[in-house]
């Protein structure tokens, strides 16, 4: 049984995903205006207010393109406020999370190249290779100001249940639904009280994350796409079928409200906003095309986004040749494009803007495992 998920020693995304990464992108600028009214339209002291130093994190940068252009936002936000700025005597520490097997020469690109965002005299870089959930990613009470946008989502491994054919939790029912949903619950309890201890009182944090609104949930389409053409190819014989039935792919996708209790069970955080959205994406735009070439472009942009999020641990998980992997998306793609009804996307988020009581964690928040 595979147990592997992005942050235990597999990356999740290849390189090809800032390319592909509208999605993500669209998500935090749904959100954004939280963050944005909270740091410059507060009424309350702010715990930066007459730091010479703020600091800033965020909590799975994956690519780093869509991160560079959140800190522009942020540091932008700080700028108005008068935070940073004037007389130059304030600094702003940005941290940047992800796991080691992430590609940090392309984050580095994005943040750092000549003229890029990260390159001002005021920026502090650090990049931090290392899973957030193994543990604490920057010193007690240090940071001010930190995102998460589409990578909660992602568990630390897969609970230990089978299901044939597929690779998407929901298809096997309750009984799958929840053990899942046990997982996401320790994991992001986790991780909130990891951040506690980071974050000075006060301090505020964003975390978007793909969700479930009503029966729909990000990324249905894709995910069925995906495991009916590996069917497909297992009863070809070209898939190990015992590998495909032990294999899930290992995330979650929460209710706004299953979100709001995870954060008063892990305490220390209270929630300042919440909110769920279906954003307008592919499937929306094939729909309304009249063009008829509109369901292979929706197939090609679907499986191009499915593979840049999916290929390293498809492949590795069902120990793929990489002519089979590409018959893989190849034989998805097809079957998008024959029936793009059947494999409807949406974009679907959930979110909370949390700001960091007084109250210490109460529990221990050491290192536990990944594996």
């Amino acid at each position: 049984m595979s147990h592997l998920g992005p942050h235990s020693t597999v990356s999740g995304m290849d390189s090809s995903y800032n390319d592909l990464s509208d999605m993500q992108r669209q998500a935090f600028e749904h959100f954004w205006p939280w963050l944005e009214d909270a740091v410059t339209q507060s009424s309350t002291l702010l715990p930066f207010q007459n730091c010479s130093t703020i600091s800033y994190a965020d909590y799975g940068c994956a690519g780093g393109a869509n991160s560079a252009a959140y800190f522009a936002q942020v540091k932008s936000a700080l700028e108005r406020a008068g935070f940073l700025g004037g007389d130059g005597s304030s600094q702003l520490q940005v941290t940047l999370i992800d796991v080691p097997s992430n590609d940090w020469n392309q984050v580095s690109a994005a943040f750092f190249r000549p003229g890029a965002v990260g390159c001002a005299e005021a920026i502090l870089p650090t990049m931090v290779p290392k899973s957030f959930y193994a543990g604490e990613v920057a010193p007690p009470a240090s940071l001010h100001i930190g995102i998460s946008v589409v990578a909660l989502h992602w568990l630390s491994h897969t609970p230990p249940v089978s299901l044939k054919d597929s690779f998407n939790y929901q298809r096997g029912g309750q009984s799958h639904v929840e053990a899942f949903r046990r997982q996401f619950e320790s994991d992001a309890e986790h991780f909130l009280r990891l951040r506690a201890n980071e974050f000075v009182p006060g301090g505020l944090l964003l975390l978007v994350l793909p969700g479930t609104l009503g029966d729909r949930y990000l990324g249905e389409g894709s995910f069925s796409a995906l495991s009916d053409a590996a069917a497909e190819l297992s009863a070809q014989g070209k898939i190990d079928a015992s590998l495909l039935e032990d294999f899930l792919y290992p995330v979650y996708m929460p209710t706004e409200d299953e979100l709001e209790s995870i954060v008063y069970k892990a305490g220390s955080w209270e929630v300042m906003q919440q909110g769920g959205a279906s954003l307008t994406q592919m499937w929306d735009g094939y729909r309304a095309s009249e063009d008829p070439s509109a369901s292979k472009a929706y197939a090609s942009t679907l499986i191009l986004l499915i593979r840049g999020v999916c290929a390293p641990l498809v492949r590795k998980c069902l120990a793929l040749s990489e002519e089979t992997l590409q018959e893989l998306f190849e034989r998805a793609e097809e079957m998008v494009r024959a029936d793009p009804s059947k494999y409807a996307f949406k974009n679907i988020e959930v979110a909370v803007l949390l700001r960091r009581t007084k109250r210490r964690p109460s529990v221990d928040i050491g290192r536990r495992s990944t594996e």
